[in-house]
């Protein structure tokens, strides 16, 4: 479903024969993706109506997302691939080369690289082209996401193994994150790419240098988190969580 900010129902995104798994817009604002357990993604409008079917995948796609400059789409699939798209919905590479389902991918800030995350226990790097450039091997269990820095400088990780990891977008392991009791699920930098906040199912979250030193530890909910990132602004960490809430913390008094 498309809210405005007030909360007033814009248009509900019907077509999916299976449930959504994730949905984000065009960093132009003018167009949502929409990834579904049908093996199938989809391109909308953002008032609604269908756009583009991107079929090819053979299971289930677990996460969409846009270029930064708003031409590409990329697709993870639990079939082991990543899928390369035009925003009108034409195929234009297929990622192979991991030996699990992919959790994540996301383009670099410059939309000239993909990063993609996979139960196979790596991150791998990719060109937009489909040329596999790194694989970012550490972690000692699934990696469930891959994010880069906004000054696309690096790239973190979150892992099962109850670590995150940050890499060069070459694919050198700078430093492990270390601190988390559980599994990592989700990690995010900041704005301006000096801090990382990471969610865990220990029932935190966590800030951290770019360099790998532990910030603070967010510690009120009483429930696993899924997920934290940045405020826009930077100024807030934004944190949601199977307690049934999320929680804003103000960076000032960390």
């Amino acid at each position: 479903k498309v809210w405005s900010q007030g909360g007033q129902l814009i248009a509900t995104l019907k077509g999916h024969t299976n449930s959504v798994l994730n949905a984000n817009f065009s960093p132009d604002g003018n167009s949502i993706v929409t990834a579904s357990n049908d093996n199938t993604a989809k391109v909308w409008s953002r008032s609604g109506e269908l756009i583009a079917t991107l079929k090819g995948h053979k299971g289930g796609v677990v996460n969409a997302n846009f270029s930064h400059d708003s031409k590409t789409i990329i697709t993870a699939s639990w079939d082991k691939t990543a899928k390369v798209w035009s925003r009108s919905g034409e195929l234009i590479t297929t990622l192979k080369g991991h030996t699990e389902g992919i959790n994540n991918a996301n383009f670099s800030p410059d939309s000239k690289t993909i990063v993609t995350a996979s139960w196979d226990k790596t991150a791998k790097v990719w060109s937009r082209s489909g040329e596999l450039i790194a694989t970012l091997k550490g972690h000692t269990k699934e990696v469930n996401s891959a994010n880069f820095s906004p000054d696309g400088k690096t790239i973190v990780t979150a892992s099962l193994d109850n670590t995150a990891k940050l890499w060069s977008s070459s694919g050198q392991e700078k430093a492990t994150l270390k601190g988390h009791t559980q599994r990592v699920f989700n990690a995010n930098f900041s704005p301006d790419s000096k801090r990382i906040v990471t969610a865990s199912w220990d029932n935190t979250a966590k800030v951290w240098s770019r360099y790998g030193q532990e910030i603070a530890t967010l510690k009120e909910h009483t429930g696993e988190v899924n997920n934290a990132n940045f405020s826009p602004d930077g100024k807030s960490v934004l944190t949601a969580s199977w307690d049934n809430t999320a929680k804003v913390w103000p960076l000032k008094e960390l």
